[in-house]
């Protein structure tokens, strides 16, 4: 059995590929934003995807602060969301994908569309959720590979 400083360095290396977790979101409201980022992953033997936006532009109602450049979560999907992974890419692409390989090339392959983004928070106001409105006009949504 490895010894626990054996056992940091077989992690170090998935350890610095890691992202840095940030649960920030922009203000309620609409907002023009590229998919940024699309990672994904196996816990438990289950697949999960993570998307993330980066804002084209936008001001923070309260500071007035440039929020352009920021990165937020459209979304941490696995087999217990799958509807939701569904309906963002139903919106990125027009098409629903009832395939899961198509439906990760898809994902993957949004990443650089520029979509409307609408920032909402619950109805008990504990959490704030952004929903992908369409993809701006111009911008080229993934397609399946046939």
């Amino acid at each position: 059995m490895p010894s626990f400083d054996e056992l940091l360095d077989m992690a170090n290396a998935s350890y610095a590929e890691s992202t840095t977790y940030s649960d920030w979101m922009p203000p309620v409201g609409k907002y023009l934003a590229t998919v940024d980022q699309v990672r994904s992953g196996q816990k438990d033997g289950n697949p999960w995807w993570s998307v993330t936006a980066k804002l084209v532009s936008g001001l923070d109602n309260e500071s007035g602060e440039s929020l352009e450049g920021k990165v937020f979560s459209l979304g941490f999907f696995g087999s217990k969301n799958f509807g939701m992974m569904k309906s963002l890419i139903k919106r990125l692409t027009g098409s629903e994908v009832n395939d899961l390989r198509t439906a990760h090339q898809m994902l993957t392959g949004a990443v650089g569309t520029v979509v409307e983004v609408t920032v909402k928070e619950s109805k008990d106001g504990q959490y704030t959720n952004a929903f992908v409105d369409k993809v701006v006009e111009g911008s080229t949504p993934a397609q399946p590979q046939e």
